[in-house]
């Protein structure tokens, strides 16, 4: 099994994305590791002055209109991807079940259920619930958003070539 990634994170340090945000007079203030604790690169709308904000660590996202003066867009970059037989299942998820836990983790945890003949949700249930807990471990009480959707292909496919009632 050989995981293929659909998407990208869009950091802000992010080569192109740092480009295009500083096109636009907005500062991305470089990562840093401070006395020990990692802090990611974040965006800023001028150097000096991180109380006008918006201070995220992302340079794409939907609704958060105060940053558009930033440079943050709402357009995505798309994907394509001709599904195949050797396609098992899609993992959708937020960043926050990607912070530490990469592409084959997550897989193998998926692919471990898809087997066994066990059901999507509880895959996804046991992913959610890793990823949790290794934001504990790493971030103690703080954690970002988790939230994924798993979809055995399979089953889908199946359905789609039901015939019609």
């Amino acid at each position: 099994m050989v995981p293929l990634q659909l998407s990208t994170d869009h950091k802000v340090d992010l080569p192109s994305e740092q480009a295009r945000l500083e096109s636009k007079g907005s500062w991305v203030r470089p990562a840093a590791d401070d006395d020990g604790e990692f802090m990611p690169a974040r965006l800023y709308e001028q150097q000096g002055r991180a109380h006008l904000g918006p201070g995220l660590c992302i340079s794409r996202s939907l609704g958060d209109l105060n940053a558009l003066r930033c440079g943050l867009i709402p357009t995505p970059e798309v994907f394509t991807h001709v599904i195949t037989e050797d396609d098992k299942f899609l993992i959708l998820a937020t960043d926050g079940v990607w912070e530490f836990i990469d592409n084959e983790q997550a897989a193998q945890i998926v692919d471990d259920f898809h087997r066994q003949g066990l059901p999507a949700i509880d895959a996804c249930r046991l992913l959610i619930a890793k990823a949790a807990m290794q934001w504990r471990l790493e971030e103690g009480d703080y954690r970002d958003d988790i939230t994924a959707m798993v979809i055995y292909l399979d089953e889908i496919v199946a359905v789609l070539e039901e015939p019609d009632p």
